[in-house]
């Protein structure tokens, strides 16, 4: 190939949930195979090995470190194949453009990095399509500033001190902003592990508790899109979920007194999935708090960023 080809940048944020990129969001998930099925939708080849999307979803702990093993490699071919066929690919340069939780960012990135690089060359098949991949360089940045920077009325927050709070799949990270720049040290930045999966276990524990019943992920999700503090639930277990989402709203503005930030007086943005129940649930300054919910913006403020250094 011509390596004087246009480059390609492409924004994964690779969550305990969900992976997310510019155009495409899937569940942390896969199978590995040992036979290639008739059906080849959702399938990748790589390596002499077979996979399939949306399989077995990936345990938290035994993934909260994710280079310790070949699964979310695996799910970053997914991510690459999705935006490939997206954009009518089917070889080409690459800078993948990826990010970590502040906290962590100093001691993980270069072990992401190389974990991201281990192949620079890259031939697999995705849904019976071969797609060549040329890495040039994966980019690590601080994940939840880059969705902030996706926010519409990023100018406004740049001239002042903000608190971005990205509740995920496995982590709360919450992040100070001030004149457009992370604040350095331990105070700029806090990470909590109760975010969304942690609330979708203490749901599905009280339901269990309370009612001696189960309740499926697909309806606390629902509930947590379509209900609200102030609707009536129509059932005990809407009333359960209602009164644990507010609960779970509490203690994050509870954790967020606890590091100190007067969220009368300085703008909080709040980013992810985990945004909704904040924002459905909570008891908040609506002046002064502004949610960012589209699942992607991490992956889209990864993408722009590196459009804007490159």
């Amino acid at each position: 190939m011509d390596n004087n080809e246009k480059n390609v940048v492409i924004g994964i944020d690779h969550g305990y949930k969900n992976m997310k990129t510019a155009h495409c969001c899937f569940p942390t998930a896969l199978t590995k195979l040992r036979a290639l099925p008739d059906d080849l939708n959702g399938i990748l080849q790589f390596n002499g090995e077979i996979f399939k999307e949306n399989g077995e979803k990936l345990n938290y702990v035994d993934n909260a470190d994710k280079t310790a093993n070949n699964d979310y490699y695996i799910l970053t071919l997914f991510a690459i194949a999705k935006e490939f066929k997206m954009r009518g690919l089917k070889e080409t340069h690459v800078t993948l453009a990826t990010g970590l939780p502040q906290r962590w960012y100093e001691n993980q990135k270069n072990s992401f990095q190389k974990y991201l690089l281990k192949y620079k060359e890259l031939h697999f098949k995705y849904e019976g399509n071969t797609y060549n991949v040329y890495l040039d360089k994966v980019n690590v940045y601080t994940q939840g500033y880059a969705a902030f920077m996706t926010s519409p009325k990023i100018m406004d927050y740049l001239s002042k001190e903000v608190c971005v709070v990205d509740i995920g799949g496995g982590t709360i990270n919450i992040i100070r902003v001030d004149n457009g720049s992370v604040v350095s040290g331990a105070e700029g930045s806090k990470i909590d592990t109760r975010a969304s999966l942690w609330l979708m276990g203490q749901v599905q524990e009280q339901v269990e508790t309370d009612l001696c019943a189960t309740i499926p992920e697909s309806t606390i999700i629902n509930y947590i899109q379509t209900g609200s503090k102030t609707k009536k639930p129509e059932n005990q277990y809407e009333a359960i979920m209602q009164r644990e989402f507010e609960k779970y709203s509490d203690m994050i503005f509870t954790l967020l007194k606890k590091y100190r930030i007067n969220t009368d007086l300085i703008p909080v943005i709040f980013i992810g999935g985990g945004s909704v129940v904040i924002r459905n649930f909570g008891k908040y300054n609506t002046n002064n708090t502004d949610f960012i919910t589209d699942l992607k913006a991490n992956a889209l403020g990864y993408e722009s960023i590196a459009n804007l250094l490159s």
